[in-house]
């Protein structure tokens, strides 16, 4: 972060995430917090090329490429504990095989009122999933979206590429472009009018 000022962050032009061993650079605060990125490249070669948590009434428009292989979990954009937002536009990449069968694009954790209408999510593994994590008991996704994106995984994985958890409620994909296998768990989740290419 070059400057925080008022409710405005600033991010230097290039931003580089290279650490080894699990630690990951974040915009964070304890309470919810009006975060706004638009127009910005985040390149990594990291756990995480983002990871945006806490939070609220936001709008995200960025392209996050991972390009690491680990033996940890990876991903390109992790949504955590985020409410009432939306990302329009952009990319969400995990690049590489990892082993511990996570690999990512773009994944949603304990969050609510969610809209995901990203350009493109590739994951080796998996292009995105919505669900709660580990984090304060797993709350459930509620109301997380994936709306007019291509999503896309390795062809030779032969695992879901767009996948919704057990503890999600009321989510779904629509008018996606889904390259790969889906998986729909939870309650009242939904696969809506998307193409499906397997």
């Amino acid at each position: 972060v070059l400057s925080v000022s008022s409710g405005s962050v600033t991010l230097k032009s290039g931003i580089e995430t290279s650490y080894q061993g699990g630690v990951e650079d974040k915009v964070y605060k304890i309470s919810p917090i009006v975060l706004n990125i638009s127009g910005v490249t985040f390149d990594c070669n990291g756990f995480t090329a983002i990871r945006i948590q806490l939070v609220a009434n936001s709008t995200f428009n960025f392209d996050a490429y991972n390009k690491l292989n680990l033996t940890n979990a990876s991903y390109g954009i992790v949504f955590d504990r985020v409410y009432r937002s939306k990302m329009t536009g952009g990319k969400g990449v995990k690049l590489g095989l990892g082993n511990s069968g996570t690999d990512y694009g773009i994944a949603a954790s304990n969050c609510q009122d969610l809209l995901i209408e990203a350009d493109y999510a590739y994951g080796h593994r998996h292009a995105c999933a919505m669900g709660g994590g580990d984090v304060l008991g797993a709350i459930p996704n509620r109301r997380v979206y994936f709306e007019k994106s291509k999503l896309e995984n390795s062809n030779t994985i032969g695992v879901h590429c767009a996948d919704i958890h057990g503890n999600s409620i009321n989510c779904h994909y629509k008018n996606c472009d889904i390259r790969g296998l889906v998986g729909i768990g939870g309650e009242q989740c939904y696969s809506i009018e998307n193409t499906i290419t397997v």
